[in-house]
């Protein structure tokens, strides 16, 4: 501000007069206002591009505060039974089918000292602290793949378990065949308490890790057969998604979260993004800040995903 309207900052002594004025006037310059501000738009840009897999495979659902929010699984309501003219209306019940998601409050500070502000001259201050919504994500990711992608569900079972017939023994290469059978058990996982299957359950993203992306890429990609036998298949039907979280062979395929998901993610109510808070602890040349994010994820079903450990 003082550069527009005409002033000259010639030295580091005017540098640190300027900020040593705005931290004196700290209740009423508008100074950390602007800067926190300012910090906190260039923070949630760099979050909002930000594309964790995560989002693609989970369904949001926001906090209304810290407490274990319970998910009542899809396809609990009984089915429906015809009534005939003057019949009575029979009643159904509701199969236990019940898991807790809870948001926690993720933190971290650092402190930028007296001299890294007159040094500054570049802006990589600000550049650095706006990088951090790039980070948020890469944390959201990590604790979405070491804490919920496989978690034990309520019935003391991890989420890809053969007893609920969504994990693949032994394992093997991405193929159709193998594919085909991923999707064919995805298809025929049944509503809780019934013998009802899903109306649909329609394998629609292929997971993989690093190791395995060229090859789920060959199976997708669409080609221009010669014969009928070679013809993809899997071409406009299967989306490829790949995560750095995921080590070694094993691929997953999972059903489009709009229509059925095994997890839930969400931020508590009112907080969408990280967010920066400053303080100018008396007795130090300089400023400390915060990063902090609340932020929720965890597994609430099986039957929307399949794991092949890979061959």
């Amino acid at each position: 501000c003082v550069g527009w309207r005409g002033g000259m900052i010639r030295n580091a002594r005017q540098i640190d007069d300027i900020y040593t004025r705005a931290a004196a006037m700290h209740t009423t310059s508008d100074f950390p206002v602007i800067f926190e501000s300012s910090i906190n738009r260039a923070l949630e840009s760099r979050y909002a591009t930000a594309e964790p897999t995560y989002r693609r495979i989970a369904r949001k659902q926001n906090f209304r505060d810290f407490r274990p929010h319970t998910t009542v699984k899809q396809g609990d309501f009984p089915m429906l039974l015809k009534v005939l003219e003057g019949g009575e209306i029979k009643y159904g019940t509701f199969v236990e089918g019940k898991e807790a998601v809870q948001a926690f409050s993720y933190a971290r500070a650092i402190s930028i000292s007296r001299q890294m502000l007159i040094n500054d001259d570049l802006g990589s201050i600000a550049r650095l602290l706006s990088d951090y919504g790039t980070t948020v994500a890469l944390m959201e990711e990590v604790v979405f793949y070491t804490q919920a992608f496989n978690a034990v569900l309520s019935d003391n079972k991890t989420v890809f378990h053969a007893d609920h017939g969504n994990l693949a023994a032994p394992g093997t290469a991405i193929d159709v065949v193998n594919v085909g059978k991923a999707r064919t058990a995805m298809a025929k996982q049944k509503a809780f308490g019934s013998d009802n299957v899903l109306l649909s359950n329609k394998a629609k993203i292929l997971l993989v890790g690093p190791d395995k992306l060229t090859e789920a890429e060959m199976l997708i990609a669409s080609i221009t057969p010669a014969t009928v036998a070679n013809v993809n298949i899997f071409s406009g039907k299967l989306d490829v998604l790949d995560s750095g979280q995921i080590a070694g062979n094993s691929w997953h395929t999972f059903a489009d979260p709009n229509l059925g998901s095994n997890y839930r993610w969400g931020y508590l109510d009112g907080y969408e993004a990280p967010r920066v808070r400053t303080d100018e602890p008396f007795g130090v040349q300089g400023f400390a800040m915060s990063v902090e994010h609340d932020f929720g994820v965890g597994a609430t079903d099986y039957r929307f995903g399949y794991k092949n450990p890979g061959a």
